[in-house]
């Protein structure tokens, strides 16, 4: 009786401990834990990263927004750099340690720089209106930065907004030319599309230079030599159009002539013509061409992409432009002094860093071994040195340093959800009723069998232009976290959930992102996404939602 009693007390003691030691399954309550990297930069030399992480605030209301600078080491202690609240747009002068930030209350945002070792702050800019970005040379000599000029006073009373909201009176609306952001944004001025943004240049403590352009401008890089800025801009003509800020050209103003020159022209809608715009505009390694994607626009979510290396002053044909599959097209292209040109974006539903060569686009050979999703990736100049965000559907994010090809992890931001059980998860393929090959993404729970026969969940992405990826509870955080869908503990609670992508998808060439017929075909892959599931056992056919 005794051996008895022992045995049962022995094997109570292994259940016990068993259950204890097995990881808790991801929750709802997991979700309002998560914390995410909202920014990073890497010094030009790779040995210095600052990163924003953003989270649950202290009291568990609002979202918390914390600016970390340290050496680019797993294991290095943050250091004690003095940044204001509000700082943004963090980015390394070249060549330095001087980390800039966009910073100021109300109008007055303006770049400042510290430096991390001195700890010494100083401002870069000055001018009427706020700052939206910034951009140093490749030498850190220079920086051009963008500025919404100051709106004129709108001719016959209050604005737009001012109008709608605090008005007392109707207002009529022509609905053809009045963008949904002059309902939103208090600072639009009427009768535009967003406002003149202008572009000035200070090359050491010489005064600013505003630069003359053929529009407002929307984008802009530095050459290598730093002694041109390829400029994206919307045409002054062209600004009475409620969509023109869609519909960007491509300039070069040369700092040497004081002298501005049209290289692409955006064609707007108009009758008979085919709407076109590009974007882009970074300079390839010789200084002598731009990396330019042209979208060739067929109405909303519809659009056909295309890239080519466009030379500067020399004649353009049209047999130069083939497909671009990275998404979005306006990825922008990094260019090393090793001469690597890499772009991060997402092709084939997986987002990761792309090297950009002569015969098409391919992922880099130091990142390809890295599994799941890779965002906000940084080089150092030599590309020996990169910092980069990498998380799966089933691991959340966390900030990784590559060193030679040596990958460590920098943070520990999500220790605790990620020492729960979570579903598995695996990419699939099928054909849809069209014979072209479709793919998604399948979530089950962790301990169910093949051929389970389980309650299936089709989940439809929105967009509908924009793909998933291999990325951790992308809908639960994605655009502010407005449509909290919890796919993840779905699948914990023996549901199995599929993520197709389906025709209108981007990232899997034009003619899958634009279907002939956009729900038909749209519908015909999920529908066959479901048949193949059934078949194969995953799914149960009298249990499908």
């Amino acid at each position: 009786m005794q051996i008895k009693v022992s045995v049962w007390i022995a094997m109570i003691a292994i259940l016990a401990h068993g259950a204890f030691a097995a990881p808790a399954h991801f929750s709802i309550e997991d979700y309002a834990k998560l914390r995410h990297v909202a920014e990073l930069a890497l010094s030009s030399n790779g040995d210095l990263v600052a990163y924003v992480i953003e989270g649950p605030g202290a009291d568990g209301a609002g979202i918390a927004r914390t600016a970390i600078v340290q050496a680019a080491a797993p294991g290095a202690r943050p250091l004690d750099v003095p940044l204001p609240a509000d700082a943004s747009r963090f980015a390394w002068i070249p060549g330095s340690d001087d980390l800039a930030y966009i910073a100021g209350s109300g109008g007055d945002r303006q770049v400042f720089a510290v430096n991390v070792r001195s700890r010494k702050t100083r401002r870069l800019t000055e001018g009427a209106g706020p700052v939206l970005s910034f951009k140093f040379s490749t030498d850190g000599t220079k920086i051009a930065w963008t500025a919404r000029d100051a709106s004129p006073a709108v001719a016959g009373g209050p604005s737009f907004y001012e109008r709608l909201h605090n008005g007392d009176t109707g207002i009529v609306i022509d609905y053809e030319r009045t963008s949904l952001y002059r309902f939103l944004d208090p600072g639009l001025p009427d009768g535009g599309a967003g406002g003149r943004i202008s572009l000035r240049v200070r090359a050491g403590d010489s005064p600013p230079i505003m630069v003359e352009t053929a529009g407002a401008v929307r984008g802009y890089h530095w050459s290598a030599s730093g002694e041109r800025l390829s400029i994206l801009y919307v045409a002054d003509e062209a600004t009475d159009d409620p969509f023109a800020s869609v519909f960007t050209s491509v300039g070069v103003y040369d700092l040497r002539s004081n002298e501005f020159a049209v290289i692409l022209d955006a064609i707007p809608f108009s009758e008979g013509n085919e709407p076109i715009y590009y974007v882009g505009g970074e300079w390839a390694p010789g200084d002598e061409a731009l990396f330019v994607r042209r979208v060739r626009h067929k109405g909303y979510w519809r659009s056909r992409r295309e890239w080519a290396l466009v030379p500067i002053g020399e004649r353009h044909s049209d047999k130069m432009w083939a497909e671009y599959r990275l998404y979005p097209a306006s990825a922008e292209i990094t260019s090393l002094k090793t001469g690597v040109s890499l772009a991060s974006g997402i092709i084939d539903g997986h987002r990761g860093l792309f090297e950009i060569t002569d015969e098409g686009i391919r992922p880099w050979r130091s990142l390809s071994g890295v599994r799941g999703d890779i965002n906000f990736a940084q080089m150092s100049d030599n590309g020996e040195a990169a910092v980069f965000v990498n998380e799966s559907l089933t691991r959340p994010p966390e900030i990784y340093v590559s060193r030679q090809g040596d990958i460590s992890p920098l943070t520990e931001l999500t220790s605790s959800i990620s020492a729960r059980a979570m579903p598995n998860a695996r990419e699939i393929f099928w054909r849809g009723a069209t014979g072209v090959r479709s793919q998604g993404w399948l979530l089950t729970p962790s301990d169910a069998p093949l051929g389970h026969g389980m309650p299936l969940l089709t989940f439809l992405h929105g967009g509908p232009s924009v793909p998933m990826t291999n990325a951790f509870a992308q809908y639960f955080t994605s655009y502010g976290g407005v449509w909290p869908y919890p796919l993840e503990v779905l699948a914990m609670k023996d549901v199995a959930v599929f993520i197709p992508n389906y025709h209108g998808t981007e990232s899997f060439g034009n003619d899958y992102a634009n279907p002939a017929r956009s729900d038909g075909e749209a519908l015909d892959d999920v529908l066959s996404g479901i048949e193949s599931l059934i078949e194969q056992g995953v799914a149960d056919p009298k249990r499908i939602a």
